[in-house]
């Protein structure tokens, strides 16, 4: 009994989102942030021909970025952010700034920025 509920624990510890706030390191020019979304799945299919039946560990959507901004003489600001997915399930390797990644100028409320982003409908629909 005492096994089943130290593994029950385990598993609903790293089936729960870690998300971290950007922790500033160079004040605005430098902040790191992250998300570690774990979870430990179990598959049992009832066809005898697939062997893939078992425990595995899943790593959904888990991240790593840097975001900074850098004051210009003008006023505006340098914006930018770096984010890679961490696949901490199984060894592939992804390309490099997978996840929304760009540069771009910010000036009070308003900012343009080139890179690689999320699509509208999938920032719209995450909320």
């Amino acid at each position: 009994m005492k096994k089943n509920l130290i593994t029950l624990s385990v598993a609903a510890a790293l089936a729960m989102p870690i998300v971290t706030n950007a922790a500033k390191v160079a004040g605005e020019k430098l902040e790191v942030y992250g998300k570690l979304h774990m979870s430990i799945d179990n598959s049992n299919r009832d066809d005898p021909t697939v062997n893939n039946d078992g425990i595995s560990i899943s790593s959904n959507s888990s991240r790593l970025g840097f975001k900074g901004k850098m004051p210009l003489e003008n006023g505006m600001k340098l914006i930018w952010q770096v984010e890679q997915e961490v696949r901490l399930d199984d060894g592939s390797k992804g390309n490099f700034a997978d996840r929304n990644s760009f540069l771009g100028l910010a000036s009070g409320e308003h900012s343009l920025s080139a890179g690689v982003h999320d699509t509208p409908f999938k920032t719209v629909a995450s909320k």
